[in-house]
């Protein structure tokens, strides 16, 4: 029997309230729809409930690499009677943008549990070494607009720093803390995060994270918030580091 997609009520909840927000602080400034791409439906039960409370101009087009969740997704968009708000391509989604022209705002929940290889109770979890692989991918893709979730113990100062270094401002986010899941508290994945943490580039508690919605643009850097961001990312710590440090002082630079 094929195992459901992976979903999670409440880190979904919060993906879902993020997208709704930028949607609607995109028609309360421009008072036009926004065209999304979404990197990674999952079972689309989130962008459902998203765009059944939005206006009927804004569609997303979803890639999905997973053939299970790429169906499960495709029956809860029937469901929804969505399908012509919601377009779905089984695809790898940086095979299937290569070479054209990227346009609109890329949206998505990436995954980020780091470890030292992809041999986790979820591989499709996996964000690489550091948790950031797959979203710093995103952000080379060089979209106008993203929005993606972070999370803190997944180098999040080392995000913040490749996003500016590829143009992006940091023009919204929103942080809530999580506390540590069947997923995060595998003690393959517990145990890179303590070592990340050690290294300064995971932020934790005993027993929560904070999961960032984070909103970049590429219109200019004058609202740029990524040092505000990056304080509190830092506050969110055991022991708590002091605020006179540069919170960019130590961040990766590898290639993707």
């Amino acid at each position: 029997m094929t195992a459901l997609p992976f979903y999670d009520a409440e880190e979904s909840e919060f993906y879902g309230m993020c997208v709704e927000d930028l949607i609607r602080r995109r028609l309360r400034s421009h008072g036009s729809a926004l065209k999304l791409v979404e990197l990674g439906v999952g079972t689309a039960k989130t962008i459902c409930g998203v765009l059944r409370r939005v206006s009927s101009s804004i569609h997303v087009h979803g890639f999905e690499i997973d053939e299970a969740s790429y169906r499960n997704a495709s029956s809860n968009i029937l469901d929804h009677a969505l399908e012509d708000r919601y377009r779905l391509t089984h695809a790898d989604f940086f095979e299937a943008m290569d070479g054209l022209a990227p346009s609109g705002c890329l949206i998505s929940n990436p995954p980020y549990l780091p470890a030292l290889d992809a041999d986790i109770r979820l591989p499709h979890l996996w964000g690489g070494e550091q948790g950031d692989h797959i979203s710093r991918r995103a952000i080379s893709m060089g979209f106008p607009q993203v929005l993606l979730m972070l999370s803190s113990f997944a180098n999040p100062l080392g995000m913040l720093r490749w996003a500016r270094a590829h143009g992006y401002a940091l023009v919204h986010w929103v942080a809530r803390p999580i506390e540590f899941g069947d997923y995060s508290n595998e003690p393959k994945v517990r145990q890179r995060i303590s070592e990340l943490a050690a290294m300064g580039y995971s932020f934790i508690t005993d027993d929560s994270y904070l999961l960032i919605g984070a909103t970049w643009s590429r219109d200019g850097f004058s609202g740029d918030r990524s040092l505000e961001l990056a304080r509190l990312i830092r506050s969110h710590s055991r022991p708590a580091l002091p605020d006179d440090v540069d919170p960019f002082a130590s961040l990766v630079h590898e290639e993707v």
